[in-house]
């Protein structure tokens, strides 16, 4: 297990795996240069980060916090991939400046509740494998899901349970299969990869598989709406994502998730109902109505 303190990290990006990686490496001691040139708000207050003000475009490359870390960690939604252009030049930058030395490099997208833009991942990872750096990991993460994560599958489905806990309805395919990451052991996973640096290497990281129908009913369950909510689902035919994780990507077997998908979901709701009040079985007063029909 590598050792933190001290260290000089550079942490590049926005989004919940961003968020968690910095308070994780903060918590051990690193001292952290932080840079989202991606737009939207996102800072962190800790006395060993340093958040870095800059639009790509200002910077030549030769600044202190692209020249000092020893490990870097571009960390983002897989909405980035939209605008390759602009990824190609924070990468440009990034890995030009880092060119002539030993550098870790760990380069991670999550797609939340999006498709696997496969050929945008690869075009992403080509780019870091051609340039002057030897070695690095380009990881895709599914569904990340935990505390903190205000997007996502989860997020959404204990969102609508908060607006109104006795009907559900979404817009999705009950039988559709996806890939669930507990937010915790994806930056064990981050962590964890700049042990295995030896060459460029695009990796998928796996969680614990489900369908949507099954996360949805250990969520009602662990609720204790069971019996009470009713669930619908508008969409029965599965949508076209891409190539899903594991399939023409290598797996990363080296890591495995230490958290099981129902103890990542009651550690959810636990951590949202702390932040936005408990979900009620019956809002509205509808325990009125249901006692007296």
């Amino acid at each position: 297990m590598m050792r933190w303190m001290l260290k000089p990290v550079l942490i590049v990006g926005f989004g919940p795996l961003c968020v968690s990686l910095t308070g994780k490496l903060a918590e051990n001691g690193a001292y952290i240069y932080l840079w989202n040139p991606f737009g939207g708000d996102f800072s962190f207050s800790a006395p060993n980060v340093h958040v870095v003000e800059k639009d790509v475009s200002s910077v030549s490359g030769r600044e202190s916090f692209l020249k000092r870390p020893t490990s870097i960690f571009i960390a983002l939604p897989g909405s980035v991939l939209g605008d390759l252009n602009l990824l190609e030049e924070v990468l440009g930058k990034v890995l030009g400046a880092a060119s002539d030395r030993k550098t870790r490099f760990v380069v991670a997208f999550h797609f939340n509740g999006g498709s696997l833009d496969l050929q945008a991942v690869r075009e992403a990872f080509e780019f870091c494998r051609n340039s002057d750096c030897k070695y690095g990991f380009n990881l895709v993460f599914r569904e990340v899901y935990g505390p903190g994560v205000k997007e996502g599958f989860v997020y959404n489905v204990l969102r609508k349970f908060k607006e109104n806990s006795m009907e559900l309805q979404l817009n999705v395919d009950p039988a559709e299969v996806r890939d669930f990451m507990y937010i915790e052991d994806a930056v064990a996973a981050l962590l964890k990869s700049c042990e295995k640096v030896d060459s460029w290497r695009l990796q998928a990281v796996s969680g614990y598989e489900a369908k949507l129908i099954h996360v949805v009913r250990g969520l009602t369950a662990l609720l204790g709406l069971e019996g009470i909510c009713s669930i619908r689902f508008s969409r029965r035919k599965p949508r076209k994502v891409g190539v899903e994780l594991g399939g023409e990507i290598e797996a990363a077997d080296w890591f495995k998730p230490k958290v099981k998908l129902l103890n990542g979901l009651k550690w959810t709701i636990d951590w949202f109902e702390a932040e936005y009040g408990p979900i009620l079985v019956c809002p509205n007063n509808n325990h009125l109505y249901l006692a007296l029909s």
